[in-house]
């Protein structure tokens, strides 16, 4: 079963304004239940966003996360987001 589902997640800061920072685009991954996974990469990559994403206390601005294949309508359920 999967636990985590992610597919075409996108972050940008500032968006429309001077200076925007694209965080992450077009994440898409899986994780199965049980599986062990680690996020690596170089200081200002993402790494945080991305975990701040999948525990539902960052808003991304494009994109879907699917918590243990639950709808929406539950607090750790489904995050949709497709902001302009």
């Amino acid at each position: 079963m999967t636990a985590i589902e992610v597919r075409g997640l996108g972050v940008k800061y500032r968006q429309g304004q001077p200076g925007a920072v694209t965080a992450l685009e077009g994440v898409t991954l899986s994780v199965q239940s049980g599986e062990f996974v680690s996020v690596l990469g170089r200081a200002g990559s993402g790494k945080t966003t991305l975990l701040q994403c999948l525990g539902l206390v960052l808003r991304p601005t494009s994109g879907l996360v699917v918590l243990d294949g639950t709808g929406s309508g539950s607090s750790s359920a489904t995050a949709t987001c497709s902001r302009a």
